[in-house]
């Protein structure tokens, strides 16, 4: 005697084998997904490494060409500001300094290097914005003729950003982009208020 499988049996069979079937492509698509986000993940590390080593991305801070200079200059000299109150951190190979200043009619009434006062005038004075203008000025002169003393490939980038209305200079980079050289030296303006 054969034995035949009932319908209700053979309809069961057919029931789990769909549901293995949908469980299996639903685990594939899963598959798939997981594998597209990490293979997103890994382009994005690769690309940020790429980047880093070979140097090519782009500052945001723009190249400073002696013609902003001038403009931000004589924004900053028509504005008249001789009391303002300014934070910056300023960068200098290893060094880092948070700066506080206080400018009351044009005289430094106040002033913190990373907490602590200076003891010394020159520092209490070198951070005013005329004195920024000052150093910029001096640079953009020394880059003009060639002439930062330094070694033979190594190439200076200097680059600037000053506020549009009041001209003081916001962020300022003495950018080594090509071979070695202690003169990096970088600011930026986290703050700047003008009293009345």
């Amino acid at each position: 005697m054969e034995k035949t499988s009932s319908p209700a049996r053979a309809s069961g069979a057919t029931t789990a084998n769909a549901d293995q079937g949908s469980s299996k492509g639903r685990a594939r698509k899963q598959l798939w997904v997981a594998l597209a986000v990490i293979l997103v993940f890994v382009v994005a590390l690769v690309g940020k490494a790429v980047i880093s080593l070979t140097g090519t991305k782009q500052s945001p801070i723009p190249v400073l060409t002696a013609d902003d200079f001038n403009r931000a200059k004589q924004t900053w000299e028509s504005n008249a500001i001789n009391s303002y109150d300014m934070d910056l951190i300023f960068l200098g190979g290893s060094n880092k300094e948070v700066i506080h200043l206080e400018v009351r009619k044009g005289v430094v009434t106040a002033v913190t290097k990373n907490g602590k006062a200076p003891a010394q005038q020159k520092t209490r004075e070198e951070w005013t914005v005329p004195n920024q203008f000052t150093m910029i000025g001096d640079d953009l002169a020394k880059h003009a003729r060639g002439g930062f003393s330094t070694q033979e490939g190594v190439e200076i980038v200097l680059r600037g950003e000053f506020d549009p209305e009041l001209g003081y200079p916001k962020r300022y980079i003495l950018d080594v982009v090509k071979g070695r050289s202690p003169l990096r030296s970088n600011w930026t303006v986290t703050k700047f208020q003008a009293v009345p």
